[in-house]
């Protein structure tokens, strides 16, 4: 408050009035990101103290922490993309199943279902023990209308663990059959 009152003490000149204006802007900018980052405590204190505390939460805070909203804008679909390509790139260097398994989740996402039965497929071949990929292969073989198919590799990992993945995978088998 004594701020406020020195603004507008010296707010008898056009410089003044300005400086309060803007001065106001920032404090409001500040208030209105610590509420949409829900810090809640930064909100209470520049309300008690004003600006200078609208000022410290724009070094302490602000500067230090992504947008609230996320890093500017993006094309739908980017991270997708980008996550297939370091799959890819992780695939081609260590030729892991889980990495498979995990591009195949993304193509699944996608709708690419092709692709992520490939993924799937080079998943089993190396790891063929996995439940978590055989009962999401068998997830992408019933969307593309091969339930034979699927209810052999589902119909196993709902025998090791009928709550595999929260009972998705036994709600893939039930509609399967």
């Amino acid at each position: 408050m004594w701020l406020v009152n020195q603004l507008t003490a010296g707010a008898d000149s056009i410089g003044g009035w300005i400086f309060l204006i803007l001065a106001s802007a920032f404090w409001i900018w500040m208030f209105v990101d610590s509420i949409r980052r829900e810090e809640y405590f930064w909100a209470v204190l520049m309300v008690i103290f004003s600006f200078l505390t609208a000022l410290f939460y724009y070094f302490f805070v602000y500067r230090q922490a992504a947008p609230a909203g996320g890093r500017g804008f993006e094309l739908p679909g980017a991270k997708t993309r980008k996550r297939i390509k370091e799959l890819q790139a992780q695939i081609h260097h260590l030729d892991k199943a889980h990495l498979h398994s995990q591009l195949g989740d993304v193509y699944l996402e996608q709708g690419s279902l092709a692709k992520a039965e490939a993924s799937y497929r080079a998943a089993v071949e190396r790891d063929a023990e996995a439940p978590d990929t055989r009962a999401h292969l068998g997830q992408c073989l019933l969307r593309q209308g091969r339930v034979k198919e699927a209810l052999a590799l589902l119909e196993p990992v709902c025998a090791e663990n009928p709550k595999h993945e929260y009972g998705q995978t036994m709600m893939a088998l039930a509609e399967a059959q």
